[in-house]
C-alpha cells in the first residue's frame, strides 16, 4: 500500500499521492480490516501479478474492514488474470460508505469504478471514471455477491466490457436500492445501461446511458431473472438479438417500470 501494506487498526484523515506496484495493491493500503476514515489517495495502482486484486485506495477489504468518507483519484491497472480491480477497492467484504473514485480502471474480470467484487455494503457512494474490462465489468461495481447491498449510489463514466457489462452493475446476485446510472455502455452479450445480468433485487433505479450489445442489451438489464421494481430507462439501446428498452431478455420479474429510449437491432 502506499501508506500501509495491512491495517488491523484504526486509519484517520491520512493522505497518499504514490503510485503503487504490488500484490494486493492499494494506493493507501494494501489490506483493510481494521478503519480508514477521511482518507485520499491519488496515485496510480498496478497489479503484475495474477489473482491479486487492485484499488485506488485498498486492495482487499476484508469483513471487518470499515471505510468512510474516502476519495481515490488514480488509475488502477489489473494484470490480465487478475479479478478483483476497483477505482477505490478491489474487492470488499466489509462496509464502504461516503466515498468516491475518480480515476479509470483497467482489468479482466470483476472490473469496477468503485469496487471489484462485493460481498459486502456500498452506501452513498459515486464512481466517475471509465471502466474497461471483459468480464463482470460495471460503473460502480464489476461483480456483487449475494450478500452485496448497494444503497444511494450512482456511476457516471463509461463502461466497455465483453459479457456481463452494466453502467452501475455487471453481474448482480446481490440488492440494489436507490442508484443511478449515466454513462454509456458497451458490451458483447448480456449488456445493461444499469446491469448487465441480474439474480437479485432492484429497487428505485435509474439509467440513462446508451447501450449497444450483440445480444441480451436493455436500456436498463441486459439479463433479468431476478426482481425489478420502481425503475426507469431513457438511454438509447442498439445491438442484434434480444434487445429492450427496459430488458433486452426477460426471466424474472419487472413492477412498475419504464422505458423512453429508442431500441434498434435485429429483434427488439
Amino acid at each position: 500500500g502506499g501508506l500501509v501494506g495491512r491495517n488491523d487498526g484504526a486509519i484517520q484523515n491520512v493522505t497518499a499521492s504514490n503510485d503503487v506496484v504490488g500484490s494486493p495493491a492499494g494506493g493507501l493500503i494494501g489490506r483493510n480490516d481494521g478503519t480508514i476514515q477521511n482518507a485520499t489517495a491519488s496515485g496510480s495502482v498496478n497489479t503484475t501479478e495474477d489473482f491479486a486484486s487492485a484499488g485506488g485506495l485498498v486492495g482487499s477489504n476484508l469483513d471487518r474492514g470499515y471505510i468512510a468518507d474516502a476519495t481515490a483519484s488514480g488509475s488502477v491497472t489489473g494484470s490480465s488474470v487478475s479479478p478483483d480491480v476497483g477505482g477505490l477497492v478491489g474487492f470488499n467484504g466489509g462496509l464502504i460508505q461516503n466515498a468516491s473514485a475518480s480515476g479509470g480502471v483497467t482489468g479482466t474480470n470483476q472490473v469496477g469504478g468503485l469496487v471489484g467484487e462485493n460481498f459486502g455494503n456500498v452506501t452513498n457512494a459515486t464512481a466517475s471514471g471509465s471502466v474497461t474490462g471483459e468480464f463482470d465489468v460495471g460503473g460502480l461495481v464489476g461483480d456483487n455477491r449475494d450478500r452485496g447491498t448497494i444503497t444511494d449510489s450512482s456511476a457516471s463514466g463509461s463502461v466497455t466490457g465483453t459479457i456481463p457489462v452494466g453502467g452501475l452493475v455487471g453481474f448482480n446476485n446481490g440488492s440494489i436500492t436507490t442508484a443511478i446510472a449515466a454513462g454509456n455502455v458497451i458490451g458483447q452479450e448480456d449488456t445493461g445501461g444499469l446491469v448487465g445480468v441480474n439474480r437479485g433485487n432492484i429497487t428505485n433505479v435509474t439509467a440513462s446511458g446508451k447501450v449497444n450489445g450483440r445480444e441480451g442489451a436493455g436500456g436498463l438489464v441486459g439479463d433479468n431473472f431476478g426482481n425489478i421494481a420502481d425503475a426507469t430507462a431513457s438511454g438509447k439501446v442498439n445491438g442484434g438479438d434480444d434487445l429492450g428498452g427496459l430488458v433486452g431478455l426477460n426471466g424474472g420479474t419487472v413492477t412498475n417500470a419504464t422505458a423512453s429510449g429508442s431500441v434498434t437491432g435485429d429483434d427488439s
